[in-house]
């Protein structure tokens, strides 16, 4: 109205408001954008009635009650693993007292004063584990997984009393440690799993019930919808069907929610707060799904598939079975977490050496150059502009050019090895990137083989499912080589 426009209300459509929802969100983004529409409301209706004094104090209650928000739905979310840090920790410290008190008397000084890296090194080797083994997120309350994860923190805490003299403490120490630590974690999710009572609960109703949806269309997602409701499984909390076709929905006489559709998961997964997705591969590629998996790149989610044969799809996946329906856990290697950390820590490892040894001659370089260089658009991860100051082109980079695209994979905006650097255009919005753009990568060393979009999709869906530490140094290795004239 304030603007000269007119504001209709339309009575046939119907909007069901969810109170509190955007706030139990362990996203930033919505806890930040929530709370500054509410100052953003106070400040249109009420500013200019309050003194400036209790504008302050209601400007610093809305901040202290956004962090609050926050740091409330972060330790929900990451309880498991923060528990289990807190329990690894006081095992090792209750083996500590136990096994000096036997000896000489054990001292708070002197266990701080020479022990407590032993406790550091065990908490970065229990992280390291524990998300290379994928208890985390997914598995959290697993105790095979768990188990696992003990055992390879303490073998290689044993290994250093044994190889390296400076961490050469009690033995004893290791294996109390070992027995201890996994009975306090396994204990925890025991009581848990047996007093815990739904909604009731303290931790919420998605503690143990993933909401899922199932993606897919017709009669064999309808009954797939059926079967796994007809189980009554706590692990699956169905929300409906998100259909892949928007002329196809589920049949009428079954009263099935139909949520949305496939190009809208990214929106269904945060308005439902989905954990699980179950893929109906009736109608579905296996390209299709990864590159949806990816484009989600929400590392939290747990995804299956119900193939439409009983042939094995994925060569790296468990299989579970509801009666007829085997069920496949699907995963892409880019998308896991520990994955995602060793890459990021080589492109910075090795882009930071790079630039010490090359400033002394590049920043001159730069400096000379800096008229001749211009501002070029390129696409970026998932589709953003990505804006790069370079006088060549960036597939044979100049020197100085060289010496800028080593500060955008340092900074983090480019890879060492990933997609194409292509040029963004507005009209083409088909070319969006599921993966950080790179200065070599699996589609630029094997140009020569691709003839159509297929082929360089299957290139792109090759290396998010089979991305690894030493795939990307072979790939840097053949890019070094391929250069040498």
């Amino acid at each position: 109205n304030q603007a000269g426009h007119k504001i209709f209300y339309v009575p046939v459509t119907q909007i069901i408001h969810y109170k509190g929802e955007s706030t139990k969100k362990n996203n930033i983004d919505y806890v930040v954008t929530f709370n500054k529409a509410l100052y953003q409301f106070f400040q249109k209706h009420f500013a200019h009635k309050t003194l400036l004094l209790f504008r302050w104090l209601i400007l610093l209650g809305i901040i202290f009650r956004g962090v609050f928000i926050y740091i409330r739905n972060f330790l929900h979310e990451q309880f498991p693993l923060i528990l289990d840090t807190l329990l690894l920790n006081a095992g090792i410290l209750v083996a500590f007292v136990v096994r000096f008190e036997m000896k000489n008397g054990f001292e708070w000084a002197n266990f701080f004063n020479q022990y407590w890296i032993i406790n550091l090194i065990s908490t970065v080797m229990f992280l390291g584990s524990a998300y290379y083994l994928n208890v985390y997120p997914h598995h959290r309350f697993s105790i095979q997984g768990i188990i696992k994860a003990n055992v390879l923190v303490f073998t290689l805490l044993a290994s250093l009393t044994f190889f390296l003299k400076q961490f050469a403490f009690s033995r004893m120490v290791v294996l109390f440690a070992m027995i201890l630590s996994p009975l306090l974690m396994i204990g925890w999710r025991g009581i848990l799993k047996r007093y815990y009572r739904g909604d009731k609960s303290a931790w919420g109703k998605d503690l143990f019930s993933k909401p899922t949806v199932i993606v897919g269309d017709g009669k064999a997602a309808a009954a797939l919808y059926e079967k796994i409701r007809e189980m009554k499984d706590l692990s699956y909390d169905l929300l409906g069907l998100v259909t892949v076709d928007e002329t196809e929905q589920a049949p009428a006489d079954q009263n099935i929610p139909v949520l949305g559709r496939l190009e809208h998961l990214s929106s269904l997964v945060s308005m439902y707060r989905v954990r699980q997705v179950i893929f109906s591969s009736e109608m579905l590629s296996y390209e299709r799904i990864l590159s949806t998996m990816s484009g989600l790149d929400m590392p939290y989610l747990e995804y299956k598939i119900a193939p439409s044969n009983l042939e094995v799809m994925i060569g790296k996946s468990s299989i579970e079975r509801l009666d007829d329906y085997p069920l496949l856990d699907i995963e892409y290697a880019l998308g896991k977490p520990f994955n995602r950390l060793i890459k990021r820590t080589l492109d910075i490892a090795l882009a930071g050496v790079l630039l010490l040894v090359l400033a002394p001659v590049a920043l001159p370089a730069l400096a000379f150059t800096r008229p001749s260089r211009q501002a070029r658009e390129f696409i970026g991860e998932r589709g953003v502009k990505l804006v790069i100051c370079l006088k060549g082109s960036p597939a044979q980079p100049l020197f100085p050019d060289f010496f800028v695209l080593l500060k955008e994979v340092f900074w983090g905006r480019l890879s060492l090895v990933g997609a194409p650097l292509k040029p963004f255009r507005n009209d083409h919005p088909e070319s969006v990137y599921w993966y950080k753009p790179g200065l070599t990568g699996l589609v630029q060393l094997n140009r020569a083989k691709i003839s159509t979009p297929e082929d360089e999709e299957k290139y792109h869906l090759f290396y998010l499912k089979n991305q690894s530490l030493m795939l990307d140094l072979e790939i840097l290795v053949k890019a070094l080589f391929l250069r040498i004239p």
